[in-house]
């Protein structure tokens, strides 16, 4: 995932966050349990989800890659926050969040794809918070 900092796209933003107290950083509670690797299903059964747990430790991106190239790729809608919440359908855009390319391509029978979901961290980065690989079945 690529490296992001706190400050948007301006100085004069960066100014009203600190005049304003915001911070663009998870609370500590959310960190403690959300830290690290979450443990993701990929569920094929009807059609194709993907869960995390715990269920209620919300990232900031969802791709889904096939090699070097984006099938999916969806953001939290407002940046720098944890806003996508666990059990996203393939190819919906969840509440709170917005689809930036590719608005679910096909996937193909036999294709293996991988899942990266990327969280804020505590220095109001973007890590990798879950990576999965998958076949489509």
């Amino acid at each position: 995932m690529v490296q992001s900092i706190c400050w948007r796209d301006s100085a004069v933003w960066g100014l009203l966050v600190l005049a304003s107290g915001a911070s663009c950083r998870p609370g500590p509670t959310e960190l403690g349990r959300c830290a690290g690797e979450l443990p993701v299903q990929v569920d094929q059964s009807a059609g194709l989800r993907f869960t995390w747990e715990p269920a209620d430790c919300r990232v900031n991106s969802l791709a889904v890659v096939e090699g070097q190239a984006t099938r999916w790729y969806i953001v939290s809608g407002e940046r720098y926050r944890n806003q996508i919440a666990s059990d996203v359908e393939y190819g919906q855009v969840p509440a709170g969040a917005v689809g930036l390319e590719h608005p679910g391509d096909a996937l193909w029978k036999g294709n293996r794809y991988t899942l990266l979901l990327g969280r804020i961290d505590e220095a109001g980065s973007e890590v990798t918070a879950a990576r999965i690989d998958f076949v489509k079945q």
